[in-house]
């Protein structure tokens, strides 16, 4: 059996995890957003994305990678 207090410091942890989630991605997603047009662009033909991923350079990578 788990005594109460370590599950309420579990849940406390669990739910700040959570919420640093859930910023970290908002953040990401807002800074792909203003860099990429993302994800409005995934309508476009492969070839007006593709342009544009080379256009914006190596960086775009390390940006849907903190997305991801």
């Amino acid at each position: 059996m788990t005594s109460e207090g370590g599950s309420r410091a579990q849940r406390r942890t669990s739910g700040v995890l959570f919420i640093i989630g859930a910023i970290s991605f908002a953040t990401a997603a807002s800074v792909l957003s203003a860099t990429f047009n993302w994800p409005d662009i995934l309508r476009e033909p492969a070839d007006v994305v593709l342009t544009e991923f080379a256009a914006a350079g190596p960086s775009l990578v390390w940006i849907w990678f903190s997305t991801a």
